[in-house]
């Protein structure tokens, strides 16, 4: 019995090393899912947010393109008078160029882009003077 008992205590010895070497690898590898799955919903976390803000500039466009459309047939009245209600309480129109003597013959929206809370929007506007001009205005 004594021989028994001592074959015995080996074995325990190796089954008890390999639970623990089976319990570590388990572990590390919880471990490891868990850092990858945090990291996945952040980076998913952030494409929402992207989209949402996108999402709320594309519901704006169509208000912003209507102001920038009756904004610029008032500029090119060359009246300052007309685009009073375009600027707001702080913005005067002085120092403001506007067009006086030629015709803005047509208006077309090119582009909406929004960089920390500010709203660049790009007309091409077909100018007419005595001859056709193809102008930008950003």
């Amino acid at each position: 019995m004594i021989s028994k008992s001592v074959s015995d205590k080996p074995v325990k010895t190796r089954k008890s090393g390999f639970s623990s070497l089976v319990l570590t690898i388990v572990i590390c590898l919880i471990t490891i899912a868990s850092i990858v799955s945090i990291s996945l919903v952040q980076i998913q976390s952030k494409k929402i947010n992207e989209l949402e803000n996108r999402i709320q500039l594309e519901e704006k466009q169509g208000k912003i393109e209507v102001f920038g459309r009756f904004f610029i047939a008032n500029f090119y009245t060359g009246k300052s008078e007309n685009i009073i209600d375009f600027l707001s309480s702080e913005m005067k129109t002085e120092g403001l160029e506007l067009k006086k003597g030629v015709q803005a013959q047509s208006t077309i929206y090119e582009s909406l882009t929004e960089s920390q809370d500010i709203i660049q929007v790009t007309f091409v506007i077909l100018q007419q003077k005595t001859r056709i001009i193809l102008k930008r205005l950003e």
